[in-house]
């Protein structure tokens, strides 16, 4: 992976009155990124296509605050979107999908539950 840098103060674009100028935004690879091993920093990738599951746990959440969950996760109805996580975000790399697979919430009254996510 190529050497990540920090924006430099000098762009005006990342910086107003010498404070960080909003959030960044980063695009997702259409296609596999690959750079010469002797490139940058050496990173330790997973293949394309893998597939992990987690569990969330959760208690005491209202309705709105269950559907701002599945919001973050990628899971709003009308407009899914892909995550991004690691370091390698600035060159395409980190984009994963969320999908829930099974979701337990035996009681209302006491709004515990759990998620089960592959991504």
């Amino acid at each position: 992976m190529p050497s990540l840098y920090s924006p430099s103060q000098k762009r005006s674009g990342y910086y107003k009155k010498e404070k960080v100028a909003g959030r960044k935004f980063y695009y997702h690879a259409k296609e596999v990124i690959e750079k010469a091993a002797s490139q940058g920093i050496p990173i330790q990738n997973i293949k394309q296509d893998s597939i992990f599951t987690t569990k969330i746990n959760f208690r005491n959440l209202s309705k709105a605050e269950l559907g701002t969950l599945f919001t973050v996760l990628g899971q709003d109805q009308n407009h899914h979107f892909a995550l991004k996580i690691g370091g390698g975000k600035p060159i395409r790399m980190g984009s994963l999908i969320t999908e829930i697979i099974e979701i337990d919430c035996p009681s209302p009254r006491d709004r515990a539950g759990f998620i089960f996510i592959r991504y």
